[in-house]
C-alpha cells in the first residue's frame, strides 16, 4: 500500500498522497503558494499558507468570478465584504449560489454582514448544530461548477485570510467536488449515504458523521 501523508483541516479532513517533488526555492511567490503539478485528475492543486497578504483572498475572488454555473459555500462565518459582494453579484448574474453559515454566529449582534446579504436577496442557508451548546458549523469550503474545490482552515475574513496561521487548498477534481456537494446536501437536510472512498490519492472526511477520530486512529496505526 502506498503511504499517505495526511493534512488535517479542523472539522474536515483531507487525506492526500502525492508524489514527493523537489524542494521549492524560497522566493516571494513561493512563500505563500505551493503548487502540485502531478495532481491525478489532470488539474492543478495549489496550497496557500496564511499569512500571505491579499494573495489568498485574490485567488478565492478570481475563482468565484470564473464560475459559470454554480457556487456553493459553507463557512463558520463570513467577514470579507469583498467576497460577500461577489457572491451576491454572481447570483444576480444568474448563477445558482448557496451560502451556508453557522446560525449561532449569525445570531451574534455584532454580526451584521449576513443580515445585509439576506436583505439583498442572497440565498443564505443558516445551519444550526444542536448536538451541544457549543457545536457549530465549522466548515470552510466551497465547490464551484461541480469541479473546483476550495478547502481549508480559514474563514473568509481579514483575520482568517491575512493574519492567522491558516491553510487554504484550491484544486480541480470532479470526484472530490461530488463529495463536497454531498456534504452540503446533508447540511441542507438531504441525507445521502457515504459510498466509500473515491478513486485516486485523496479522500475527504467530514465530522461528525464520518467519525474523524476513527479515521485518524486508522491512519496513525497504519
Amino acid at each position: 500500500m502506498r503511504a499517505r501523508s495526511p493534512i488535517f483541516l479542523l472539522s474536515s479532513l483531507l487525506v492526500l498522497a502525492c508524489a514527493a517533488g523537489p524542494e521549492p526555492t524560497a522566493t516571494a511567490e513561493s512563500v505563500a503558494l505551493e503548487h502540485v503539478d502531478s495532481w491525478p485528475d489532470g488539474g492543478d492543486l495549489d496550497v496557500y499558507f496564511v499569512p500571505s497578504g491579499e494573495e489568498v483572498e485574490d485567488r478565492i475572488a478570481s475563482e468565484l468570478l470564473a464560475a459559470e454555473r454554480s457556487i456553493r459555500v459553507a463557512l463558520y462565518n463570513l467577514r470579507s465584504r469583498r467576497l460577500a459582494e461577489i457572491l451576491l453579484r454572481r447570483q444576480r448574474e444568474g448563477l445558482e449560489v448557496e451560502l451556508f453559515l453557522d446560525a449561532k454566529r449569525m445570531d451574534d449582534p455584532w454580526n451584521v454582514l449576513d443580515d445585509e446579504l439576506r436583505e439583498a436577496g442572497l440565498n443564505l442557508v443558516p445551519v444550526r448544530n444542536e448536538r451541544s451548546d457549543f457545536a457549530t458549523l465549522h466548515d470552510k469550503m466551497a465547490v464551484l461548477d461541480d469541479e473546483t474545490v476550495i478547502f481549508g482552515s480559514a474563514n473568509w475574513g481579514h483575520d482568517g485570510l491575512r493574519e492567522n496561521h491558516e491553510t487554504v487548498l484550491v484544486l480541480r477534481s470532479t470526484e472530490l467536488a461530488a463529495v463536497v456537494d454531498g456534504e452540503l446536501d446533508e447540511l441542507h437536510g438531504v441525507r445521502r449515504p457515504r459510498v466509500g472512498d473515491v478513486a485516486g490519492p485523496a479522500q475527504l472526511y467530514f465530522s461528525p458523521t464520518d467519525r474523524l477520530d476513527r479515521v485518524l486512529e486508522r491512519a496513525i496505526d497504519g
